[in-house]
C-alpha cells in the first residue's frame, strides 16, 4: 500500500502475521505483478502438492555479519552507515516514521535449517508447507525493554527508520564523525541507492507465528540496535582501507 499510494515515511499499523494472515498474504503474492518467482513457487506447490515441500521465507531488515562464503553484508542498515561516513548524513525517507521488522542473520539461518530438518521428515505435518508454508522470520520490531522504577511497567520501544538514523548519528559521533540527521524524499532515496524509497520509506511489519508455534523459532542473537555501532565500525573499517 505505501508503494501503490506513495505514501513513503508514513506510519502503518498493519501488522502481517504468517499463521493468521496466511490467506491475505497469499492473495497479496497472487496479484502483485512483482513477485513472480514467488508465485512461480506457489503454483508449482498447487500443481505437485503431493510430491514437494516448498516455503517462501520474507526476510524483513537483516542485521549482522554474514557467515558464508560470497557476500556478507546485508544492503539497509550498512548503506546508511555508509552515508553517515561519507556524506555526513543520517538520513530517513520523508517524517521517517514507517517501520520494518529486523532479524539477525543467523536467526534467519537458524530459521532455514529448523525448516530443512523438518523437509527431511517423510512425515512432516502439511501446515509447514506448500500454500501453508509462508513464513515472516522477523524477531521483533521491539529492540529494547527497560523497567519504570516508579511504576515497574514494561516499556517497549520500537525501531522507525528515523530512530534508526538517529542511533547511526550516534555512532558516528561517538567516533567524531559529523552525520546531520536529515529527512529526504522518496525522490531523493531512489537516487541514493536502488528502490531507496521502498527499501527506507515503507512498512514492512510482520509477526512470525508460524515459525514459532511449530518449529519452535526464536532469536538467540543480538539486537539491531546493538548492532548499528557493530556495523558501522565495519563500513569505517572498509572506508579507510
Amino acid at each position: 500500500p505505501d508503494i501503490k499510494h506513495k505514501s513513503f515515511g508514513e506510519a502503518s499499523e498493519k501488522v502481517y502475521d504468517d499463521l493468521v494472515n496466511t490467506d491475505e498474504i497469499r492473495q497479496l503474492i497472487d496479484t502483485t505483478s512483482s513477485r513472480t518467482v514467488d508465485q512461480a513457487i506457489l503454483n508449482f506447490a498447487r500443481s505437485h502438492a503431493t510430491k514437494v515441500k516448498t516455503a517462501l521465507i520474507f526476510p524483513p531488515i537483516i542485521y549482522g555479519l554474514g557467515r558464508g562464503q560470497g557476500n556478507k553484508r546485508s544492503i539497509q542498515i550498512p548503506t546508511l552507515c555508509n552515508a553517515a561516513i561519507k556524506q555526513h548524513e543520517s538520513i530517513f525517507v520523508g517524517r521517517g516514521e514507517a517501520r520494518w521488522g529486523n532479524v539477525h542473520v543467523a536467526d534467519l539461518s537458524g530459521l532455514i535449517g529448523k525448516l530443512t530438518e523438518a523437509g527431511l521428515d517423510s512425515d512432516s505435518p502439511e501446515h509447514l508447507w506448500n500454500e501453508n508454508g509462508i513464513y515472516f522470520p522477523a524477531t521483533g520490531e521491539i529492540v529494547s525493554t527497560a523497567l519504570s522504577s516508579q511504576s515497574c511497567r514494561l516499556v517497549l520501544l520500537r525501531q522507525t527508520w528515523k530512530s534508526i538514523a538517529g542511533h547511526i548519528a550516534q555512532a558516528a559521533g561517538k567516533r567524531d564523525i559529523e552525520a546531520r540527521v536529515e529527512s529526504i524524499t522518496a525522490e531523493q532515496a531512489d537516487q541514493f541507492s536502488p528502490h531507496g524509497s521502498v527499501l527506507f520509506g515503507t512498512n514492512a511489519r510482520s509477526k512470525p507465528s508460524r515459525g514459532r508455534e511449530f518449529l519452535k523459532y526464536k532469536a538467540t542473537q543480538h539486537t539491531l540496535e546493538d548492532e548499528i555501532s557493530i556495523t558501522f565500525a565495519r563500513e569505517l573499517e572498509i572506508t579507510d582501507a
